[in-house]
């Protein structure tokens, strides 16, 4: 017997097809996010009681079992049909669940993200190829309407994609100078996160290009407008200079050298502050974890500040002193104070991502770690 086909998409909207036809009578929404869950996930294992949980938290133990059973029957039920053989699709074994990885299926996640990931390891017409192929793959944000954590998350993940797909759209066109198509990529990024200063500033620089200055001006006032109804702040200094060059009718330059940084300035006025960190961070050294808020009006030097801070511990100190010669006030260990910091940013404007910060560096710090570190994690947090 032929195993049936299914055919899921969670871009846009959750919609499942087996051989062609729709499927549409799931238990509840919280069966569909099962199923998606599972699917998203579906390189591993998860146990029973993990899924009880994050599906059923507000139930007790035993209810949330028993919804878990009910969800699965539903969904064996509807994704194998009366004819189907048991496990087609779900499998359970060992108090764990799992999407069958050998079933017969496609998933919209997945073919969105292997061609974005084949478009990067790719080059020239064959890498606008795979990533205009994403694009269209991408029909929306992941299972809109649902709000659970995961999919909260996963939403931002498979959007960071998008954009990137999109920017690199906009580097390739403008690289051919097809401006154009260029300018319509770029209208899209900014209308998926109008945050983004540097497509504004692309905009404006594609907009002089095609010789439409009005355009380049009218681009800068919605950046500037963004800005301030969203963070209460001016725009960089490269999207001001580029900005005033338009207003002289300078011409702009198709690859616009990179705006040479300016001399340090000595950091001065906040010492007892930076000494401040400093001793909590020695707390650290000790072991004992350390929460610390800044706060100030916009434009006055957090970020400098904290900067400075990171690069102060980031450098390795001097050798410790041989035996005899005095003591360090804190263990030497092997490269220093040469720490990792991991950084997160969340704005006011942005979706209620929980934890975004946190989720933000993390994930970038675990994209730098090599499979086999991976995979010493356990099942749970991979």
């Amino acid at each position: 017997m032929t195993m049936a086909r299914l055919r899921v998409q969670l871009l846009g909207g959750f919609q499942v097809e087996r051989d062609g036809v729709a499927l549409t009578a799931f238990h509840s929404q919280k069966a569909q996010s099962l199923l998606a869950y599972l699917l998203v996930y579906r390189d591993r294992a998860h146990p029973r009681s993990i899924l009880a949980t994050l599906f059923w938290g507000e139930s007790d133990e035993a209810r949330a079992h028993a919804n878990l059973r009910n969800a699965l029957y539903s969904l064996r039920h509807v994704l194998e049909g009366p004819q189907g053989r048991f496990g087609q699709y779900i499998l359970t074994e060992g108090g764990a669940v799992r999407f069958h990885p050998k079933s017969s299926y496609s998933l919209d996640v997945a073919e969105f993200e292997e061609t974005v990931e084949s478009a990067l390891h790719t080059a020239g017409e064959e890498r606008a190829t795979l990533l205009n192929t994403a694009i269209t793959l991408y029909k929306g944000d992941l299972l809109p309407g649902f709000y659970d954590d995961w999919v909260v998350i996963e939403q931002e993940h498979l959007r960071e994609l998008y954009l990137q797909a999109l920017k690199e759209l906009v580097a390739h066109y403008t690289e051919h100078r097809d401006y154009a198509h260029a300018i319509v990529w770029a209208r899209r990024v900014i209308s998926v996160s109008p945050l983004q200063e540097e497509m504004h500033r692309a905009l404006m620089q594609l907009y002089a290009l095609t010789g439409d200055r009005t355009a380049a001006l009218h681009q800068y006032a919605e950046c500037e407008a963004v800005l301030q109804r969203a963070l209460n702040a001016a725009p960089l200094p490269e999207t001001q200079t580029l900005y005033k060059k338009l207003l002289r009718g300078a011409p702009v330059e198709a690859a616009p050298k990179e705006i040479p940084k300016l001399p340090a300035v000595p950091f001065v006025g906040r010492e007892r502050e930076l000494n401040t960190l400093k001793a909590l961070w020695q707390n650290v050294q000790r072991g004992q974890g350390q929460a610390i808020f800044i706060g100030g009006e916009v434009g006055v030097g957090k970020t400098t500040f904290v900067q400075k801070f990171i690069e102060s511990i980031s450098t390795p100190p001097p050798a410790p002193p041989r035996h005899g010669e005095g003591s360090s006030p804190f263990p030497f260990r092997e490269g220093g104070w040469g720490v990792r910091s991991l950084q997160g940013a969340a704005y006011t404007s942005d979706s209620a991502l929980p934890y975004q910060p946190l989720l933000q560096a993390v994930r970038a710090v675990l994209k730098s770690l090599p499979t086999q570190t991976l995979a010493q994690l356990p099942a749970l947090w991979r």
